[in-house]
């Protein structure tokens, strides 16, 4: 499995691509890898960021608490 940790692009690249980029040669390379599925960790409620993976064929499966 392939993991999505954290994932950013400066302020100052934003909107080009790069994010996108970044995330298709991450999924080009664990299926190269033979991975079968890449965990992403996002920010809880950060309704850009979902919908920016959303637009690149990931699905929510479920939240976790990491601070309790």
């Amino acid at each position: 499995m392939c993991i999505i940790h954290a994932l950013a692009v400066d302020y100052d690249y934003c909107c080009q691509g790069l994010g996108k980029m970044l995330v298709n040669h991450i999924i080009s390379d664990a299926k190269e890898r033979g991975s079968e599925a890449i965990h992403l960790d996002a920010i809880d409620n950060n309704v850009a960021e979902e919908a920016f993976y959303i637009s690149l064929g990931f699905q929510y499966t479920s939240t976790a608490n990491l601070f309790l």
